[in-house]
């Protein structure tokens, strides 16, 4: 028998998708690993894609509010610890012929699972600004441009006004 595994953080994706403004999955430990990555294997995850990302490490728990409503991005970005740079090794699940029955949510579904997540610098976030993480990071391979993304096309605005 084995032991599930152990969490070890969240993503969003699928910005749009389902109707709902993202959607979030369990990130597990066992996937995250310290650059360079060598501890991933691109066959294994059946790798597709790479995605420069900020990870957010919290410094405290955001417990739910009282009320129900969201927190500020203010009080996110105070149990802000520090802002991971990183690139997600997005990995496939099913083999090609699966996909072309499966519905839209059946794809984000598959698309959710990252393959894994390789860890770079670690930012202190009290050096950084909320507006830090919307700009454009680009992820390049023996210095040609091999993926690219923004932290504004996060869901509402930013990384942070999505924790929140």
């Amino acid at each position: 028998i084995h032991s599930a595994p152990s969490p070890g953080g969240y993503k969003l994706g699928a910005i749009g998708g389902a109707g709902q403004p993202c959607i979030y999955a369990p990130l597990f430990r066992n996937y995250l690993v310290e650059a360079p990555g060598a501890a991933l294997s691109a066959a294994a995850i059946r790798l597709w894609q790479v995605e420069p990302e900020f990870a957010i490490v919290l410094g405290r728990d955001l417990p739910t509010q009282p009320d129900g409503r969201p927190h500020s991005v203010s009080d996110a970005w105070a149990a802000v610890h520090q802002v991971v740079l990183c690139i997600e090794c997005c990995g496939k699940r099913g083999r090609p012929e699966a996909y072309e029955a499966s519905t839209k949510l059946g794809s984000y579904s598959d698309t959710l699972s990252s393959g894994g997540v390789v860890l770079g610098p670690r930012l202190d976030a009290s050096a950084l600004r909320i507006d830090d993480l919307r700009g454009a990071a680009t992820l390049s391979v023996n210095g040609a441009p091999a993926a690219q993304g923004s932290g504004a096309a996060a869901p509402e605005g930013g990384p942070v006004e999505a924790l929140a």
